[in-house]
């Protein structure tokens, strides 16, 4: 009797936190059944249709001009390349392939927009009949609808997709291709406009927006006329909820940071070369996006890693950092709605910190239980790096990844800050109060204190300093005197680490040096690629963990006495 019940109560944990519109589009989700996609009673507006696709074929490839031709060149020689996985590839658009993500990439058509921008750049027509030949497959394999290509998610990429290869390849295509991809386009807005995912939220609905709002803005006719001004509105309603006034994602995931910024700029760029402009709010919001996502990247043009985010995200950063055109000053940045902290030196240390809890409280689905955890950089190296992220569904590093002892911050008891389960589920939280942020680069303080969901009495005080050059953390944790207290702090991969006496290990890179010295009761002992427990990994991206450096400090019966942990390069 006590599994079931346990079960309730974790679900209550996790949906308490729901918006009333997530419950009630989850629980009319129940009783509707998916509808078969139809063509709308919708004409190709070929002039404004024409003014927005040159604008979308300017912005370029989304992951710029190198990955689009690498993943163009993969589907011509029969291959198909995504979250660090190669598939052969025979043109069977039902293959379940190795995950579910995999899955819906397969279903974005990502790959076709690639290879047309292949195509119009060589303006090779042989590329863009094959290109259509593919999507002639793909819709009698699923005319009828059907779970996952129909959802949502996929339905929005996959229009915008269909508009890309139009705005690069359609000059090469005859005309009957032409016009099958145009009605395409017409059945995806129409299908995409009653499948909105209400129950999600979060950067689903905010691509569902970008995707509808670019579909409407090519089609006339009534029902194109009316979703045209609905979707607008619904796109900057969304993006005002979803983007804090200091410009970072709700998420505080700086790689879906960057995808909707990238999207975003699509709608703005887009609707006003179709002659429709948003309002000076919503632009007002894209451009603290766009200024937000330069303190988001490491020196040498990685993102941070807070939350789930990989290397291999798929944004041409520099692309999207070219439209801002400056760059970002030394000095602190502290993002309080975000509640993110980011020290920039002149001499290339950076210092990013994590001060807030899992976010946003209705959709923590991309959210790590890694609070009060940093990242570090020395002299444009990565130094100190959180695990990262490398799959969802169905990954074995998902749950470690997500963890609090994947990232450089304390544990009590051995369990995560926040209750993690399932993939993207979490039940209850920790909270993190008392947010202190104060002085410049070369004289810094700043603290927060974290208590984890399961041990409310218990509450870890960090406070972090840079002098100089030399950064210190100081580590206290009360109510929690004879239990197991453990802290990490995870290295970069390249970095090589040895012990070099009671309480100071030094930490070796090609181009850098770091002293770290430990003053603590707790055991401190470095690790390296080990599984029982599972310590000294991290994610480079997608399915691509690899071993690196690990120290740990552990006390398994807490004293209540202060550790303190000093940085020194040299």
């Amino acid at each position: 009797m006590t599994a079931p019940f346990g079960r309730a109560a974790l679900l209550l944990r996790t949906v308490r936190h729901l918006r009333t519109r997530q419950v009630a589009h989850r629980l009319l989700r129940l009783v509707r059944k998916p509808g078969v996609p139809q063509a709308p009673d919708a004409r190709w507006a070929s002039d404004r249709a024409h003014r927005l696709l040159a604008r979308l074929a300017e912005l370029g490839p989304v992951g710029g001009a190198a990955h689009a031709e690498a993943q163009a060149r993969a589907w011509l020689e029969g291959s198909l390349v995504w979250l660090g996985v190669t598939v052969p590839w025979a043109g069977d658009w039902r293959m379940r392939g190795p995950s579910p993500l995999w899955r819906y990439h397969l279903q974005y058509h990502e790959h076709l927009a690639d290879a047309a921008w292949l195509a119009g750049r060589d303006g090779d027509a042989a590329v863009a009949r094959r290109i259509s030949s593919e999507l002639q497959a793909w819709h009698e394999a699923w005319k009828d609808g059907g779970a996952p290509t129909w959802d949502g998610y996929p339905v929005a990429v996959r229009l915008v997709s269909w508009l890309r290869i139009l705005a690069w390849a359609g000059p090469l295509l005859e005309d009957r291709d032409r016009l099958f991809i145009e009605r395409g386009i017409a059945t995806h807005t129409l299908h995409l406009s009653r499948s909105l995912e209400w129950h999600i939220d979060g950067n689903h609905l905010l691509r569902d927006t970008w995707a509808l709002a670019l579909g409407a803005a090519v089609l006339d006719g009534r029902w194109a006329e009316r979703l045209q001004r609905e979707s607008v509105d619904l796109f900057e309603a969304t993006l005002a909820e979803q983007v804090l006034p200091d410009g970072w994602h709700e998420e505080r995931t700086p790689m879906y940071h960057a995808r909707a910024l990238r999207d975003a700029l699509e709608v703005r760029l887009g609707l006003d070369a179709a002659g429709t402009s948003l309002s000076p709010a919503a632009t007002g919001r894209i451009d603290a996006m766009l200024a937000a996502l330069p303190w988001m990247q490491r020196p040498d043009g990685t993102l941070w890693h807070l939350n789930d985010t990989a290397d291999d995200h798929g944004v041409d950063l520099e692309r999207l950092l070219a439209l801002r055109r400056a760059p970002i000053p030394d000095g602190v940045r502290h993002f309080d709605a975000a509640h993110a902290v980011v020290v920039v030196d002149p001499c290339g240390d950076r210092l990013r910190l994590d001060l807030g809890a899992p976010a946003p409280a209705h959709q923590p689905g991309h959210a790590h239980a890694g609070a009060l955890g940093f990242e570090y950089d020395v002299a444009g190296v990565p130094f100190i790096a959180d695990g990262g992220c490398s799959g969802y569904d169905g990954d074995p590093w998902r749950e470690y990844l997500r963890g609090t002892s994947a990232h450089s911050t304390l544990t009590v008891d051995g369990r995560d800050q926040s209750e993690l389960w399932a993939t993207f589920r979490m039940g209850a939280r920790a909270s993190v109060t008392d947010q202190r942020v104060a002085g410049a680069a070369h004289d810094f303080t700043a603290s927060a204190r974290v208590r984890p969901y399961h041990a409310r009495g218990t509450e870890h005080l960090r406070e972090f300093s840079r002098r100089d050059r030399t950064v210190t953390i100081t580590d206290l944790v009360t109510g929690a005197v004879g239990r197991r207290v453990e802290g990490f702090v995870h290295f970069a991969p390249e970095w090589e680490a040895e012990a070099a006496g009671a309480g100071r290990f030094v930490l070796r890179h090609p181009h850098a040096r770091v002293v770290v010295t430990v003053e603590a009761d707790a055991q401190a002992t470095l690790h390296r690629g080990e599984r029982a427990p599972v310590i000294g990994w991290r994610a480079r991206g997608f399915n691509d963990v690899v071993p690196s450096w690990t120290l740990r400090l552990r006390e398994d019966r807490y004293a209540g006495r202060p550790w303190r942990m000093t940085f020194t390069p040299s």
